[in-house]
C-alpha cells in the first residue's frame, strides 16, 4: 500500500488522549525546561509570577516559586554532578532578576543575578559553567555559574536599518560549548561565537516581530527549525563549510493545514521516536518512510504533529 492519501488511516502512532493535564497555572505559559537528573520533572514558568515544579507520575504539583513580575523564562542545569545532591534550575523574566533554584527549596531563591534589562530568554552552558542571559534590547550577557560573577556581553543587531538598536531575544541554544544559535524579534536568526561575540552565519525568511517565537536546533541533523508569523515553520540546513554569513537557503510549508494561525514553537522529534514511527510504517508499506516529525504549537494552544514522509516507486 502506497497510497499517499491513505497512508495516515492505517497509522495510528500519536495518543489523542492526554497523559496528565496540569492547570495551576493562572496565565500563559511562557517557557518549560525538564530536569536532566530526574526525567519525570519538569518547571513551567508563567505570566502569573510563578514556576512549579511538575512530576508527571504524580497529578497536582510539587512546588510553586514565586517570583515578583513574569517569568519569561526557566533552564534546568544541564548535567547531574553525583556530588552534589541538588537539582537546580534558574529562572529570569521581567523583575530583571535571573533567580538559581533549588527543587527542594521554594521559599528563595539559592542565590539572585540582577540585570539591566528585562530578561527575555536564559539558558545555560553545555558545561554548566556560565549562564546565558538574553534580554529585550538584545543584549546577550554571561555569568560565571560558581561565583555569579558578570563576564562580558554583546549584542545582536543589524550593523545599520531599524533593527540598528536591537530587538528582543526569543531565544538561546546551543550549537556546541562555544557555539549558539539566537533567535530575535527582527525576523533573523544568528548563529554567533559566545567566546567574541561574533557572527558566524545569519538566517533569514521567516517572520518573528512581535511575538516569543522560539528558534530550535537539531544536532542529529544539523537543521535549524522555526515557527514564524506568516503560519508557516522554516527549516535551514547549517553548512558549516559555506564561508558566506548569510545563508538564507530554506525549505519551508504550513504548520496548521486547516487552520489560519501561526505556530510559536516548532521542534523535530527525537531519533528514537523517528525510529519507532518507522518501524511501525513499514509493517504498511516498505515503499514509505518518515524522514522527520515536526511538532508544531500554536498562538491559540493548539499542537499539530507533521509527518515528513517520502515515497519509493
Amino acid at each position: 500500500m502506497n497510497d499517499k492519501n491513505n497512508i495516515k488511516e492505517y497509522l495510528n502512532f500519536f495518543q489523542e488522549d492526554a497523559f496528565k493535564v496540569y492547570s495551576e497555572h493562572n496565565g500563559d505559559i511562557t517557557d518549560i525546561s525538564w530536569s536532566n537528573k530526574n526525567y519525570n520533572l519538569l518547571v513551567s514558568v508563567s505570566v502569573d509570577y510563578k514556576a512549579i515544579l511538575w512530576n508527571i507520575n504524580l497529578n497536582n504539583y510539587v512546588n510553586i516559586y514565586h517570583h515578583n513580575s513574569i517569568v519569561a523564562s526557566v533552564a534546568f542545569f544541564p548535567y547531574f554532578n553525583n556530588n552534589n545532591n541538588d537539582d537546580i534550575f534558574i529562572t529570569g523574566g521581567f523583575d530583571q532578576k535571573i533567580r538559581i533554584w533549588s527543587i527542594n527549596s521554594s521559599e528563595k531563591p539559592l542565590k539572585n543575578i540582577f540585570e539591566n534589562e528585562y530578561i527575555t530568554s536564559l539558558n545555560f552552558l553545555p558545561n554548566g559553567n556560565l549562564i546565558i542571559a538574553g534580554s529585550s534590547d538584545g543584549k546577550i550577557s554571561l555569568y560565571d555559574i560558581n561565583n555569579l560573577h558578570y563576564l562580558y556581553s554583546f549584542k545582536c543587531r543589524n550593523k545599520k536599518g531599524k533593527f540598528s538598536k536591537g530587538k528582543k531575544i526569543t531565544n538561546i541554544v546551543f550549537k556546541n560549548r562555544n557555539e549558539c544559535i539566537i533567535s530575535t524579534n527582527d525576523s533573523r536568526i544568528r548563529y554567533m561565537n559566545i567566546n567574541d561575540g561574533s557572527l558566524i552565519k545569519k538566517f533569514k525568511g521567516h517572520v518573528n516581530e512581535q511575538g516569543i517565537i522560539k528558534v530550535n536546533y537539531d544536532d542529529n541533523y544539523n537543521i535549524i527549525i522555526s515557527a514564524s508569523e506568516d503560519e508557516n515553520v522554516y527549516l535551514w540546513e547549517i553548512n558549516d563549510k559555506n564561508n558566506n554569513i548569510k545563508e538564507y537557503k530554506y525549505e519551508y510549508f504550513k504548520a496548521f493545514k486547516d487552520k489560519k494561525e501561526f505556530a510559536t514553537y516548532s521542534e523535530l522529534v527525537n531519533e528514537v521516536i523517528l525510529k519507532e514511527y518507522n518501524n511501525k510504517l513499514r509493517k504498511i508499506s516498505n515503499n514509505v518512510f518518515a524522514k522527520n516529525i515536526i511538532v508544531n504549537t500554536s498562538i491559540n494552544g493548539n499542537i499539530q504533529v507533521c509527518v515528513n514522509f517520502e515515497f519509493f516507486e
